[in-house]
């Protein structure tokens, strides 16, 4: 256990070092807000335009975080870049135990040079730490194959942050049953595990909005509504693109020699990691196939597990090269030439990663900096206009009010107070959304009067003014 948390705090550190200390992403920060708002006794707001999906570990997150009030988000944001230092010890836990210590540290070493990792991480997208429980149940599936209590209940865990972890509980049970014929307690016990996650989910959707498919049904129609890529075609033609993204070219190339291997020499050890591997994709295929949107995010599981191959391909590919036959020591050297050739595009792309998140964490200290100089007014006023949806959960939780407060429009209205990027710059780096524009107001309400103002955000007041 000691070494473990070493490893986490190592790959923490190292996060820090390549990316910095990032800020909470709005998928997050309302699941947070939801949660405070049950400490607090009232009633989640489920319906609020563009509400995202309700994670129930998430939410309970925030009501056990809700005493820490304002401090709550940077306590969050270095979360975040534990979960990553999870995510890397997670990965060199899973190669380790299929080809040694050296593979361990390539796979940590991969999965936190990714830059889609890095950028959803630090971000703390609930993916991050979602694929770190699945790895870490996998590890443990390697190294201790009878454990299936404590296996389950990571993975009821991971399913209570993404539901694809349900079908790895359910295939994973599966295995079980069919390759360890247990006892009947065994069974029942199993059983029990893997509809626990989903049970939780359900009840939780009953409690909080009344209908326990509210997840599914709620998700659907925002992908709907939001045009984003859906079904199986779709996920057909983006996933080998968004996958790609992900881990880049080396590794996908060097994941192709570790899964051939793993299939091979490596099967006995490897079939926890070659399973895991076969699921997740089946489990992104099947949210596609019930109408849920596809996203690059989704695939973070995925590819952390083509990390994982990667490593072992590359490390074993060249233990092995010698006395080989010649596709295998082909295939060794034209890994290792691919990994030398990418690097340096794979170092500017971090280095640009630095840029925009410390760039976007300025914008976002530049918003609690408006809002602070303005608070009277900002929680006096009945309603409160922003430009992007981005700004609701921010707003919510720095002034301790309901979402519903927000009104999102692109120019200031009649009444009340309204919030807007101060550039174009700004407005692009902070939405971080293809589908949604958050321009500056192109030309303010001759009555508009101009409330506060710094490099980043502008606040006017409308008539009839909300006077704290």
């Amino acid at each position: 256990m000691q070494r473990a948390l070493t490893h986490v705090v190592a790959g923490a550190v190292l996060a820090w070092l390549l990316a910095g200390l990032g800020f909470v992403n709005y998928d997050t920060l309302f699941n947070l807000n939801w949660g405070h708002e049950l400490a607090e006794g009232r009633t989640p707001e489920l319906t609020v335009e563009r509400a995202p999906t309700p994670k129930p570990l998430v939410i309970a997150a925030g009501a056990v975080l809700a005493p820490l009030e304002h401090t709550a988000q940077p306590v969050v944001a270095i979360g975040a870049l534990v979960a990553l230092g999870a995510l890397a010890a997670a990965a060199f836990a899973v190669a380790h135990a299929v080809s040694g210590s050296v593979a361990g540290v390539v796979a940590a070493v991969l999965v936190l040079t990714r830059e889609p990792v890095l950028s959803f991480g630090v971000r703390a997208y609930i993916d991050i730490p979602y694929a770190a429980l699945v790895l870490a149940a996998v590890a443990l599936a390697l190294r201790r194959p009878s454990a299936f209590t404590p296996i389950m209940l990571i993975l009821g865990l991971a399913g209570l942050l993404r539901p694809e972890a349900w079908l790895l509980g359910f295939a994973y049970a599966a295995y079980v049953l069919a390759a360890r014929r247990p006892d009947a307690i065994t069974v029942v016990r199993l059983a029990g595990l893997a509809v626990l996650a989903p049970a939780a989910w359900l009840l939780a959707d009953a409690v909080l909005a009344g209908d326990p498919l509210w997840s599914l049904t709620g998700t659907q129609e925002a992908a709907r509504v939001l045009e984003r890529p859906r079904g199986l075609g779709d996920a057909a033609l983006l996933a080998p693109r968004r996958l790609g993204e992900i881990v880049r070219e080396p590794v996908l190339f060097a994941a192709l020699g570790g899964a051939a291997l793993c299939i091979g020499p490596l099967r006995a050890r490897a079939r926890p990691l070659l399973g895991a591997t076969l699921v997740a994709g089946l489990a992104f295929a099947a949210l596609a196939a019930g109408g849920l949107p596809v996203l690059g995010r989704y695939l973070l599981l995925a590819g952390a597990l083509v990390v994982v191959l990667a490593a072992v391909g590359v490390v074993e590919g060249v233990r092995r090269a010698r006395g080989a036959s010649w596709p295998l020591r082909a295939f060794a050297v034209v890994a290792v030439l691919m990994f030398a050739a990418f690097t340096p595009a794979q170092v500017e792309r971090i280095e640009r990663l630095q840029s925009t998140i410390a760039a976007q964490r300025q914008i976002v200290d530049d918003l609690h900096a408006a809002v602070h100089a303005d608070r009277r007014s900002l929680g006096w006023c009945p309603e409160v206009t922003v430009a992007s949806h981005r700004l609701t959960p921010l707003l919510a939780a720095w002034l301790d009010q309901p979402a519903s407060k927000f009104r999102v429009r692109s120019q200031p209205g009649q009444g009340g107070v309204y919030v807007a990027p101060a550039t174009s710059r700004v407005a692009r780096l902070f939405v971080l959304d293809r589908g949604e524009s958050a321009t500056p107001p192109s030309r303010a309400p001759r009555e508009a009067a101009p409330r506060y103002a710094n490099r980043s955000w502008r606040l006017l007041a409308s008539p009839p003014f909300c006077r704290a």
